[in-house]
Order: C-alpha cells, then structure tokens, then sequence
C-alpha cells in the first residue's frame, strides 16, 4: 500500500472514531486509545506510520452501554458489526464500527456474503479474569471451540468434505447463532469483579495483555491526529507491557499491517493489488 493511500485509510478511519468519541463524549461513556493506537499517540502523537487500523478499549459495562447507544445514536453513514446485532458475525472479540458504501478485504479474512465489508474501526471489551494460567486456558479452549461451531455454520471450513464435518455440520444446523453467542458471553464474562481485565483477541498473549485494573481506573488526555483522546491513566505501564521499550521504533520487518488486498473509499476511489 503506498503512503497516498494508507494515509487516506486513516484519515477514513479517523472520521470513524470521530464518531465513536462523539457518542461516548455525550453520553459519558468511558473508553481509551489502546494498542498501536494509544502507542501511536504516544511515541507519534497520531498514527504510526505504517499503521492501517484504529483500536480502542472500554471495560465490559461501558462496552455494553456503548452498544446499546449505538441502535439510537449512531449516525447513519456507519454501522455497528457485532453478534449483539447480526448473527453473521462471528468475532466474539470486539465490536467493529464500518462506514457503509466503503469496503476494506484482505484475502487472509474470511466474510460471509451476508457480512459488512466496510472500512473500520475495532473496539475492545475488557473483562475481569482470575490471573490463573489454567483457568485462562481452558477458557481460551472453550472459546476456540465456540468460535469453530461458528465457523460451520458459517461455512467457513475450506475444502472439508469429511464424514464427520458433514455430521457437524447437520447437528450444528439445529444450534441457533444466540446460543453459541451466550455460551462465549458465559465463559467471556465472570459473575465477579477481580482485579485483572484482558482483552479476549489474545494477539500478544496472555502475560503482555492481563492487565491489571488499575491501569484503566480513570483515564488521561493524549494528542492523536489533532485531537486530545482518552488513554488509560497508567498508559506508560500498559505499553512497557505490551511492547517493552515502546519508544524504540522496530524495524521494516517487524512493522505489522493488515495487508488489505481491496480499498473502496466510497467517493469512487478503488485500490486493489494487481494479480
């Protein structure tokens, strides 16, 4: 992707997470840059240059409250792609906030016909967790089960033609999305507040995003792009987690993007890779 059309990206997904902040600022909803992104403002006060994607975070509570805004206050040029709101959706994970008549693919990521495809942002719920390796395997096990079940019905495993996938597949038929959903949502979510969160996408493991709960009790302002952004207060400890020497730019090889394979900005703007 070259730098005319990954800064267009961004600046596309910038105006998404206007939108985003814009509904949480008026209705008091609490959220925080996070990952790249909150690095990003720190070490860039905007995005890295290479980064194509936007990621911030609430805690479970605010997560749900912003969801449910989202159905009244979500202005009409986006849509909110999430199992709360279609059953297509299949990442239990986060929440992603797409501008309709845009598009974003990459041949790596599987989409149902029946899915939104546009440009987006990701929000993630963090939730309470027991800070034990065992118990966080097995609830990593079940998930991963959950989002398999999932993915049959979607239809999302290539070229398997077997026995059993086909009775798999039979059984899984009578299964209803909303029940696969509760049960992810059961193991996802304690009946109890501890003093840990973590994010349930997992990209860095479970010793770089367990966090402690304290790191997100109240937030700070950071600068992003030209905007002041909230950032968790003890954003310093969370990115030495993450990251390590977080001020240290990695090299062209460790610099991670999405690789899109297909832009469709929505204003007659087409990018794909050549064949």
């Amino acid at each position: 992707m070259d730098d005319m059309v990954l800064r267009k990206l961004q600046l596309t997904e910038l105006e998404i997470l206007d939108e985003a902040v814009r509904i949480c600022q008026k209705n008091k909803v609490p959220y925080f840059l996070e990952g790249g992104t909150l690095l990003g403002a720190v070490r860039h006060k905007g995005f890295i240059p290479w980064d194509d994607d936007i990621d911030i975070g609430m805690l479970r509570k605010d997560y749900e409250r912003f969801i449910k805004l989202c159905k009244t206050e979500l202005n009409e040029k986006y849509y909110l792609q999430a199992i709360h709101t279609n059953k297509w959706c299949h990442n239990r994970a986060m929440v992603k906030l797409r501008k309709n008549n845009t598009a974003a693919i990459s041949e790596k990521a599987f989409f149902h016909a029946k899915d939104h495809k546009g440009i987006a942002i990701e929000i993630f719920p963090f939730d309470f967790i027991i800070k034990n390796r065992f118990i966080l395997n097995i609830q990593l096990f079940l998930l991963n089960k959950f989002d398999n079940f999932i993915s049959v019905k979607r239809k999302n495993i290539g070229g398997n033609q077997s026995v059993y996938m086909a009775i798999k597949r039979c059984i899984l038929f009578f299964v209803p999305f909303r029940f696969i959903h509760f049960l992810q949502r059961r193991v996802m979510i304690p009946p109890f507040k501890t003093k840990y969160v973590v994010p349930w996408n997992l990209v860095y493991g479970f010793d770089k995003q367990v966090c402690p709960l304290a790191m997100f009790s109240s937030a700070i302002q950071v600068e992003f792009e030209g905007r002041l952004l909230s950032a968790p207060v003890q954003w310093d400890s969370y990115l030495r987690q993450v990251y390590g020497d977080y001020m240290q730019i990695p090299p062209p090889e460790e610099r991670r993007t999405h690789n899109l394979d297909f832009i469709d900005f929505g204003d007659g703007t087409i990018v794909s890779k050549p064949e």
